[in-house]
């Protein structure tokens, strides 16, 4: 990936290769380096209980399921999204716990969560307890345990929060995204890294936190991580999965 002819990511696809491009740039380095991990289809994905089975659902199958939703308005739309999502999860590589654990061990390494999802006290919660419940903790990232990040607009009755490690950046509204949201934590921190990694599954967010920190914060070291996770992941069949989204949308948009 490249911006100006500049590299500033590679690709990954198992987290044992995310590991060991992470290793590999932080060799010899002392510098103070946030690393931060995307949360949905990076540590984890959303499954369906299917005849007593937990089914993931693929991003593809999400992407097709999806389109066919029928919501009147972007905030609509979010509040479905975010209900999938948190229906159930599964790990999408089981090594992703003992990576980051190790990776927490590391001197003047910070370990965080930056997600796109909206934000709601039932959410983060959940968010929580299900990242707990794998083995992942982010709490101890900070010396602060919450955020309000007020200098974002608020939307769906929020304002983006940071909360025991993980940054909720409460959906991409107009001009916010994660890296305007990811400035105004740290301008509220009033604290920047040396080196800051992200290892996410989408293009577009590596692509928004390097635009903040290459014009805000360009003696920051910036090294993305796209990962495109390969397995063998059994596809729910889409009739079935698009049956179960439409009843999740139908009861969330007429609440």
């Amino acid at each position: 990936m490249e911006v100006n002819n500049k590299i500033y990511a590679k690709e990954a696809s198992c987290m044992n290769e995310v590991f060991s491009l992470i290793d590999s740039f932080l060799k010899n380095k002392k510098s103070s380096c946030w690393i931060a991990f995307d949360v949905d289809y990076t540590i984890t994905m959303p499954a369906l209980n299917i005849d007593n089975v937990e089914m993931p659902i693929t991003k593809e199958n999400f992407i097709q399921a999806f389109s066919e939703i029928k919501c009147k308005t972007k905030e609509e739309i979010d509040i479905v999204l975010s209900s999938v999502l948190f229906t159930s999860n599964i790990l999408v590589d089981q090594k992703t716990p003992e990576i980051i654990k190790e990776l927490q061990k590391r001197d003047n390494v910070t370990v965080f969560a930056p997600t796109a999802c909206l934000y709601t006290r039932e959410i983060e919660n959940i968010r929580f307890n299900t990242l707990n419940a794998h083995g992942i903790n982010f709490q101890n990232a900070f010396e602060v345990s919450e955020l309000i990040l007020d200098k974002i607009p608020i939307y769906h009755k929020h304002f983006p929060k940071y909360s025991n490690g993980i940054i909720y950046a409460n959906g991409e509204n107009g001009s916010h995204n994660k890296g305007t949201v990811m400035e105004a934590f740290m301008k509220k921190m009033q604290k920047v890294p040396q080196i800051f990694m992200i290892v996410d599954d989408r293009r577009k967010n590596i692509e928004d936190l390097y635009a903040i920190f290459s014009k805000e914060y360009p003696d920051v070291e910036f090294f993305g991580i796209l990962y495109h996770p390969k397995n063998d992941f059994q596809k729910i069949q889409p009739e079935i999965l698009s049956e179960q989204i439409s009843k999740i949308a139908s009861k969330m948009t007429n609440n």
